[in-house]
């Protein structure tokens, strides 16, 4: 593609977007369809505005020539590489995020990333790459780049490879779920929790009239747990609770969240905030559970019911968003999902070098820790 016809990039910090961009970005959203729920303007808006104290991320938009947005992701600036000093850019991202903030418009896949490539390039001549981090597999944008990259013999430097648990949405290739002894587990922890608080009882909510009353019942709990005696529970942090709080109204508005809650008789013994109907897939977010309750496992009885819900209501595929081999998701959801996170060369033959001198170091120093531990 000839530079003249490269879509343009804008760097923009999100305090400097107009209402116009505001109303461009909402109409990409409904334009890109694959984008899961941490790429979307409602969840992406609030994370700016609650999680980046330090105004550290830029928008990094490219647009059409006709203005319309053909993707957008937040961007920072990065000093180090891993261990290795390095400036370069680096996908904006927080802890609450479980995959790439990636909006793209359909069939734009490979237009994006030509311009963002180009757009880096010139803007910051002395930062020879992007790092990209938690890049679903199986998503086009992923392909795009990656075969973008391989077209330019563009050097991509994989820095982390995993798979978490995920509900499969083929009925034909149906999860088969867990053994007859762990069904048998599980039917016992069920009779002994009835036999403590009463019966359980599955519920869930859509509306945001509902969801705001649960909202405070969810941090509650899970601030009674080992979250908030870690100091980890989103209520620790003011700035983490108002961004949950947002988070939740807004995908409530945007009929994408809901909250589930199971009661052992009167007592709430555990909840989930998830999103469904996003990009095709349900995803995980945010779990909790009484740890007064742990005997009888409420955490289990709570993942157990969802899996039907999620099924009973289409809801599937469904993406965890757990670590990597999470107990007891990924016992009970065997299929998986993979991601990964590389870094892409920026620039001309010596930022290329540059980037390829920086994974030789990190391959060099990752064999000398593996000797060092041999050794020991």
């Amino acid at each position: 593609m000839s530079g003249a016809n490269i879509p343009r990039l804008r760097l923009v910090k999100p305090t400097d977007l107009t209402d116009a961009d505001q109303l461009r970005w909402d109409e990409l959203a409904d334009c890109a369809p694959e984008a899961g729920p941490f790429a979307q303007p409602w969840f992406i808006r609030p994370s700016l505005h609650h999680c980046d104290p330090a105004g550290e991320a830029l928008l990094a938009i490219i647009e059409a020539n006709d203005g319309a947005w053909l993707g957008v992701l937040p961007v920072s600036k990065a000093w180090s590489y891993g261990r290795i000093p390095f400036p370069h850019w680096q996908a904006w991202r927080h802890p609450n995020m479980f995959s790439a903030a990636l909006l793209i418009r359909a069939g734009a896949e490979r237009l994006f990333w030509e311009g963002l490539i180009v757009g880096l390039e010139r803007a910051a001549p002395a930062r020879p790459a992007i790092r990209l981090y938690d890049l679903p597999c199986d998503a086009a944008s992923t392909q795009a780049v990656l075969g973008l990259c391989a077209d330019q013999d563009r050097p991509v430097k994989l820095d982390r490879k995993r798979a978490r648990a995920m509900l499969s949405g083929d009925e034909d290739g149906k999860d088969p779920g867990p053994s007859s002894e762990t069904r048998r587990r599980i039917a016992s922890l069920e009779r002994k929790l009835a036999r403590l608080y009463g019966p359980l009882v599955f519920a869930t909510a859509h509306d945001a009239t509902a969801m705001r009353g649960l909202v405070g019942a969810f941090l509650a709990l899970e601030h009674a747990g080992w979250k908030g005696r870690a100091g980890s529970a989103l209520s620790c942090d003011a700035a983490n609770q108002a961004f949950f709080q947002e988070v939740v109204a807004a995908g409530a508005a945007a009929q994408a969240i809901e909250i589930a809650t199971l009661h052992a008789g009167p007592k709430l013994v555990a909840m989930s905030a998830h999103f469904t109907g996003v990009g095709g897939w349900g995803y995980g977010f945010k779990t909790a559970f009484d740890e007064t309750a742990s005997a009888g496992a409420p955490g289990i009885h709570l993942l157990c019911r969802l899996t039907d819900h999620f099924r009973g209501q289409g809801l599937a595929p469904f993406d965890s968003c757990s670590a990597p081999e999470q107990q007891p998701i990924s016992k009970l959801w065997p299929t998986r999902r993979e991601f990964i996170d590389c870094g892409v060369a920026l620039g001309k033959a010596a930022g290329q070098s540059a980037f390829r001198m920086l994974a030789f170091c990190e391959d060099l120093a990752r064999s000398s820790r593996g000797q060092t531990l041999r050794k020991a």
